[in-house]
C-alpha cells in the first residue's frame, strides 16, 4: 500500500499560512496621508469642537498647518486643560493639518493669530490651510529600522511580541532636507526622548497602531525641553503630514482610541 501524501501537503499547507501570518502581524499597511484642498464641512466641525472647549485659544495657518494656542503664556497639556482640545484634534487630524504649539517663548509667526472665535473657513482658506487625503500606501516592518541598543533586546522577540510592539512603538521618516524627501524607515520606542546633536530639516511620523492615537511632540531644542513645543495627532495607520521645521528632539506615545474621540462632543451635544 502506498503512502497517502496528502497528510504532508496539508501540514506543508498549514506552516506556509501560519508562517504567512506572522509575517503579516510584523508589518504595518500604512495609509499616506499629503495635502488636499479644504472641505468646509471639515474645517466647521473642528472650529465647532474647538469652541466647544469654552478655552479662548487662538490660531494661526502656518505652512498649511492650523496651529492652535493657548491663552497666556503655558505649555499645551493634553492630559489636563487641554485634554478637549486633544479630542478635537483626534476628530479632524486625517481630515486637516492641525497642530498645537505652547507660548512660553516669544515666537513672530503667533502675531497673525486670532481668536478661534472670529476663525472661519473662508479665513483658513485665505491663510492657507489644507485638508488631507490618502495619496498611497507604505509598509512598514515592525522588525527593521531600530536602533543597535533596541535590536540587541528585542530583534529576537516572538510573533506575539512583535503584535505588542506596534503599542509601543511607532515610525518616522527623518531628512536633512525639506519636504520629507527620506525614504529610510525608522522605528523608535514610545514614551522616551529621542535627542540629536544635529537637528533634521523635516520629519514625519506613522501610527503603528490600529485601535490608539499617536500623539507626537517636536522641539527645536535637545533634550525634550518645554520650549517652542509643537504637538500633533497621527490617526491609527496613517502618517503624519511633513513637518518642515528644525527638528533635534522629539517624543511620541499612544493616547486613547477612536471611540473616545467621539464621546465627549457626543456627550455636549446631548
Amino acid at each position: 500500500m502506498r503512502p497517502q501524501k496528502w497528510p504532508i501537503l496539508l501540514c506543508a499547507a498549514a506552516s506556509a499560512w501560519i508562517q504567512a501570518v506572522e509575517a503579516t502581524d510584523a508589518v504595518r499597511n500604512i495609509t499616506v496621508l499629503g495635502p488636499t484642498a479644504l472641505h468646509q464641512h471639515t474645517a466647521d466641525n473642528f472650529l465647532t469642537c474647538l469652541n466647544a472647549t469654552e478655552i479662548s485659544y487662538r490660531l494661526y495657518v502656518d505652512e498649511g498647518i492650523a496651529t492652535v494656542l493657548p491663552p497666556g503664556n503655558r505649555t499645551i497639556d493634553f492630559s489636563g486643560v487641554d485634554e478637549r482640545l486633544l479630542e478635537c484634534m483626534k476628530m479632524s487630524t486625517d481630515k486637516v493639518s492641525i497642530a498645537a504649539e505652547d507660548t512660553t517663548e516669544y515666537n513672530e509667526n503667533h502675531a497673525s493669530s486670532v481668536h478661534t472665535v472670529q476663525v472661519t473657513y473662508a479665513w483658513l482658506v485665505e491663510q492657507g490651510a489644507v485638508g488631507l487625503h490618502a495619496v498611497g500606501t507604505r509598509l512598514v516592518s515592525l522588525e527593521e529600522g531600530l536602533t543597535a541598543r533596541e535590536e540587541d533586546e528585542e530583534v529576537n522577540a516572538a510573533g506575539s511580541q512583535l503584535e505588542k510592539r506596534s503599542f509601543s512603538h511607532y515610525s518616522a521618516y527623518l531628512s536633512d532636507f525639506l519636504h520629507c524627501p527620506s525614504d529610510d524607515v525608522r522605528i523608535f520606542k514610545s514614551n522616551k526622548c529621542h535627542s540629536y546633536q544635529t537637528k533634521w530639516k523635516s520629519v514625519e511620523y506613522s501610527n503603528l497602531s490600529g485601535d490608539l492615537y499617536l500623539e507626537m511632540q517636536i522641539w527645536p531644542h535637545h533634550g525634550c525641553q518645554k520650549k517652542q513645543q509643537k504637538k500633533f495627532v497621527v490617526a491609527p495607520l496613517k502618517t503624519s503630514v511633513c513637518y518642515n521645521r528644525n527638528t533635534f528632539s522629539f517624543w511620541g506615545e499612544y493616547v486613547g482610541t477612536k471611540k473616545k474621540a467621539y464621546a465627549w462632543l457626543n456627550r455636549g451635544s446631548g
